[in-house]
């Protein structure tokens, strides 16, 4: 996610191979560390980091990003979903990630291919990610 996220709704496996540059996702671009920019020319880079990213309401990522974070969303939506299922009690997810609407805008991010990997992308970075039991 971008912004700050509750504890209990961080999945730390999830996380963990999010952010690796050995994840079996990070030679097709859906894991690893990607560039974050105050502007849109990327003329004022900040650093992947959560602390950094939440305390601006809007920064900027390239399309890249945009399809990583997409796929990163729908790997926790079932990575608790399959908890939940094996009887894991206490089980939380971001609540836009239970709206259709999200999926259908992630859907577009993910099949798109006109757009070039490069192309910036603006991203509400402040607030509050909500959670709610699964």
């Amino acid at each position: 996610m971008v912004g700050w996220v509750a504890p209990g709704c961080i999945d730390p496996y999830v996380l963990s191979d999010a952010l690796s540059p050995n994840s079996s996702l990070a030679g097709v671009k859906g894991a690893g560390t990607f560039n974050f920019s105050l502007n849109y020319d990327f003329t004022e880079l900040i650093p992947q980091d959560v602390d950094v990213i939440s305390q601006h309401d809007w920064i900027f990522a390239n399309w890249e990003f945009h399809k990583a974070h997409c796929a990163y969303v729908w790997r926790i939506l079932a990575s608790a979903l399959e908890r939940k299922s094996k009887g894991e009690k206490g089980v939380y997810i971001y609540r836009t990630l239970l709206t259709y609407e999200h999926s259908l805008h992630c859907s577009k991010v993910l099949l798109d291919r006109e757009k070039s990997l490069l192309e910036p992308t603006k991203m509400q970075a402040g607030g509050t990610n909500r959670c709610v039991l699964l």
